[in-house]
This record gives C-alpha cells, sequence and structure tokens, in this order.
C-alpha cells in the first residue's frame, strides 16, 4: 500500500507463478543419478560413517534430500567416498561392505589437465542427456548452435538429436564442428562443478576446444576453425584409412619402406602407440601383415587419411581461409601437439592449423612436456575415452604414474559416467563446488553425526 496525496491510497499486487513445492521438485529429481559424497579425518572414521549410513537410509528419505545435505551442508575431510545411486535403496546396497574399496588418502598437487580426444569416437545419442537435463550444457549447446548456423548453414542441436539414417556423425564436415562443441559444453559442465583445468592439450580435432579453453580462440573463431576444417577434410572421405599399431615410431618407420609415400606416421600418442595414415590397400596389407606376426593393430574407424602429407593442397586452403585469425594470450599454459612443447599461444595462427591438418600429432611429447610441470590427473574431455591408456603409458615411461579420467563412454548414460568421474575427482582430493551440482537446492534432512574415533 502507497499513499500519493491526491491520488488516494492505491494498492499494487504483483502476480507471479509460485514457486514449486518440494514434492513437485522431487518429481523431477528423484529419478535422476545422484553422488552421495562421505567423508572422514581417518580411514577408520570413514568405514564407521558408511556403515552409519548404510543403517540410517533405510527409511524413507527422498535421496535428493540426502546428497544435498552431504554436500553442501556438511564438512570434507581428506579421506573420502564417493558413492551413486538413484534412490536411497540404491545408495544402502552400494553403501554395503564398502570397507575394502575405501580409497588411500590423497592430496593432489594441482588441478587436472584437461585433455580433448580427437576425432571418430562421436556416437549417435552422445550428449543428448546432457543437453535435456545439464542447463549449463544446453547453454553451451545453444550458443554454438547460433553460430553454426550463421558459419554453416545448419543446427548442431538438430544433428545431436538425429536418429538413424538422418544422423550425419560419421561426415568429417559435421564431425569436427560437433565435437568441438560438445567438448566446450562439457569444460564448462566441469567448471560449474568446481572442476577447473590447470592445463590443456588437444588431440588433432581436440586442439579446436583446447586453444578456446585456454582463451587463445573465441568460441567464434574456435568454431571457424572446425566448419573450415571439417569441410576441407570432408574432399578425402573414403579415399584413405588409418592404422592403430603398438609398436614404437622407429618400428612404425621400418613397416613403411615397402610403401613410400603411401602412409606415414600420423600420430605418436604413447612410447609404443603409434598411428599411420594413408592409401586403404597399403593401410591393411600392412595390418595382414603386423596380424601375422602377432603385432596388435586395430584399424581406425574414420575413413579418411589425417595427417597425411598428401593434406598439404588442402592445407594451403585452410591457411588461406584463416588468414587474420585473432589470436587472445592464454589464460592456462597449453601443449601443442603439432610441436611437442608447451606454448605461448601466438603459435596458434592460421600457419599453425595448417601445418596441424597434414603433420603428424606428437601426443607423447605433450604429454612429456604437462608430466615435467607436475601435471599427474588427466581428464579426458571426448565423446569416448582413448588417450588415457597413452597417457599412463607416457608418465610410465618416466617412472610416474598418472589417474586417468574420462567425461563420456560409448552407449552409457552422461551423467553416470561425468558423476561417476567426479566422485572419483572427489575421492582424489579436489574440492566440488556442490551448488553448481545442485541447481535445484533440496531441504536439509538429518543425517548420522560424525563416528569421532578413540
Amino acid at each position: 500500500m502507497s499513499s500519493f496525496g491526491f491520488g488516494g491510497t492505491n494498492a499494487h499486487v504483483v502476480l507471479k507463478e509460485s514457486p514449486a513445492s518440494a514434492e513437485a521438485m522431487a518429481d523431477t529429481t528423484e529419478n535422476r543419478l545422484h553422488l552421495l559424497p562421505l567423508s572422514a579425518r581417518s580411514p577408520e572414521a570413514l568405514t564407521a560413517l558408511a556403515r552409519a549410513y548404510h543403517d540410517d537410509l533405510a527409511g524413507e528419505r527422498a535421496i535428493h534430500d540426502v546428497c544435498y545435505t552431504a554436500s553442501v551442508r556438511r564438512t570434507h575431510h581428506p579421506h573420502r567416498l564417493a558413492v551413486l545411486g538413484r534412490s536411497t535403496a540404491d545408495l544402502v546396497a552400494r553403501l554395503k561392505d564398502l570397507a575394502p574399496r575405501l580409497p588411500i588418502r590423497t592430496t593432489p598437487i594441482m588441478a587436472p589437465v584437461f585433455v580433448f580426444g580427437g576425432q571418430g569416437e562421436q556416437w549417435p545419442g552422445m550428449g543428448r542427456e546432457l543437453l535435456a537435463q545439464e542447463p549449463v550444457f544446453r547453454t553451451a549447446m545453444e550458443e554454438c548452435d547460433a553460430l553454426l548456423r550463421v558459419d554453416a548453414g545448419w543446427s548442431l542441436i538438430e544433428e545431436l538429436l538425429a536418429e538413424g539414417t538422418r544422423s550425419r556423425l560419421a561426415d568429417t564436415e559435421i564431425a569436427q564442428s560437433l565435437v568441438l562443441a560438445l567438448q566446450v559444453g562439457l569444460a564448462r559442465v566441469w567448471r560449474s562443478w568446481g572442476i577447473a583445468p590447470a592445463a590443456v592439450v588437444g588431440h588433432s580435432v581436440g586442439e579446436m576446444a583446447a586453444a578456446h579453453v585456454a582463451g587463445i580462440l573465441s568460441l567464434a573463431d574456435a568454431l571457424k576453425v572446425a566448419v573450415h576444417r571439417g569441410r576441407l577434410m570432408q574432399r578425402g572421405h573414403g579415399q584413405g584409412a588409418m592404422l592403430a599399431v603398438d609398436m614404437t615410431p622407429g618400428e612404425a618407420a621400418g613397416e613403411l619402406a615397402a610403401h613410400a609415400g603411401a602412409v606415414s606416421i600420423a600420430a605418436i600418442n604413447g612410447p609404443t602407440a603409434t598411428v599411420l595414415s594413408g592409401d586403404v590397400a597399403a593401410i591393411r596389407a600392412i595390418a595382414a601383415s603386423l596380424d601375422a606376426r602377432g603385432v596388435t593393430c586395430r584399424e581406425l574407424k574414420a575413413p579418411y587419411a589425417f595427417h597425411h602429407p598428401n593434406l598439404a593442397p588442402l592445407a594451403t586452403e585452410l591457411q588461406q581461409a584463416l588468414q587474420g585469425l585473432p589470436l587472445h594470450p592464454p589464460a592456462l599454459p597449453i601443449a601443442s601437439t603439432l610441436t611437442g612443447r608447451m606454448c605461448e599461444g601466438g603459435e596458434f595462427d592460421a600457419l599453425y592449423w595448417a601445418r596441424q591438418l597434414r603433420e603428424p600429432v606428437r601426443f607423447a611429447d605433450a604429454v612429456t612436456a604437462l608430466a615435467g610441470m607436475g601435471h599427474d590427473v588427466f581428464l579426458e574431455l571426448s565423446p569416448h575415452p582413448v588417450l588415457g591408456h597413452a597417457v599412463t603409458q607416457g608418465l610410465e615411461a618416466q617412472g610416474r604414474s598418472a589417474a586417468t579420467l574420462a567425461s563420456l563412454r560409448r552407449h552409457r548414460p552422461d551423467r553416470e559416467v561425468m558423476l561417476t568421474n567426479l566422485g572419483r575427482l572427489y575421492e582424489l582430493g579436489y574440492t566440488i563446488a556442490w551448488p553448481g551440482l545442485y541447481p535445484q537446492a533440496g531441504r536439509r534432512v538429518p543425517l548420522p553425526s560424525y563416528p569421532w574415533q578413540h
């Protein structure tokens, strides 16, 4: 009510939709996967706490409220355990007899390295659950979609949702931009959960996302690189093949002598993880020879000869299309997989992307450079993890161990994979931004008290 003198007394009523009730909110959250974090000051106390939760959660209680309270309303101690479930009954079942897998206390030296994988592991359905359930991911996809509609003339979201024969994921013209957008969305979700990278590295196509997340390329310019690169590479569809071989680069080079010019080394991923690229017949002849000698090898799904010298004419076109590409100082350390060294940021010009199209991927060298800075936790952002073994192999060659984690896995629910690995990061000692995981705050409910040890 307010008095305006001669106008008399006026009443102002503002109408809006009433807030959702706790019951309505429960309907939208109770069927989702949840992460229950438990922590204590000692392994013994953690074991006792897990048992207390097992007994306490046998009663009726909403899983959203339980996990919200345990996440946001509790102090997080060094010894940790993360349990996933879709209901309190799930949690009770998984809390039973957990003592054998209680984690050893680990304090990370620094934030993880974000590893952006390349093309070839995309699959129909990837990202759809995140699109429907994670607003941060959805916003990123909508931003990329708007930019691509202008630059490429097609809808990223429509391609992400396309079914069956309508799907064009196998076309590099579509796949390269779509993989980039997916990786940008994954990076934003991880950041919203408190997991920010200490450094980044990208494998082939993934280097565009790495350059963007490092702050070197704007989102619009990263997509511009992807659009031009994808269009040019589309011309080579069906004209080449790639073969992953369990050999050192020197051993792999020895296999190329009989196929001079037809096959080259496309990627050096680890000490004994090399990829060959080139003519289909020559690649298959090498594969047959290696199979006969018991050498592990696998033809990759992509019907292209990526990172082959014969791509030089396309590389020249790419350089011309990207002249004047704006670059910004990096906000994060970035390891180049073209040079295998840490970069200052100014290297990622038009010439860099032209060379990157046709020259080998030196992922192993880049991992060595990152390991030299003390990094030992690597989180892969890609449709399916394929680089973890190479990272582990690279650090083991230096007498060190690595923790490798994934964001998505082929034909597995998106949130299940992300929350499983968020739980691993929590157990490793990382600080999670719990409110980011709970945009819909739950009710505070009573939970077992801390089991003090004598």
